[in-house]
């Protein structure tokens, strides 16, 4: 159940920041990087687990944030039109790429965390 939370979440981050892209600029690459951090640490240490969390959150993140430049790309005349593909296309490469390694990340540091704090965190071995 926590694993689909942190996926659910991570997937809210990255597509609600497409409602604030005009104000992100820079930063427009932080969204799959923490919300990849944030599933891969609620699917627990290890970090097959922070894999497959952290890109399954990018990949439904992606999808949910491209939709407003698919349709701008798809309603739009000119350059406005050619823009926007453009970076839909650039952003739904790298997105996925970003919150997988964000995932592996963040079950890396959650499982580093239990460490620490000498609690074993890891879950039965399939």
């Amino acid at each position: 159940r926590g694993r689909w939370v942190g996926i659910g979440i991570g997937t809210a981050v990255i597509a609600g920041s497409s409602f604030l892209v005009a104000f992100l600029g820079p930063l427009l690459l932080a969204p799959p990087l923490v919300g990849g951090l944030i599933a891969g640490y609620a699917a627990g240490p290890r970090p097959e687990d922070g894999l497959e969390a952290g890109l399954v959150a990018a990949l439904f993140g992606t999808g949910l944030f491209l939709i407003p430049f698919l349709w701008t790309a798809s309603h739009a005349e000119g350059f406005v039109a050619g823009l926007a593909g453009m970076a839909a296309v650039a952003l739904g490469l790298l997105f996925p790429l970003l919150g997988t390694a964000a995932g592996v990340a963040g079950a890396v540091l959650r499982a580093s965390f239990g460490k620490e704090q000498g609690r074993n965190l890891r879950g039965p071995e399939d």
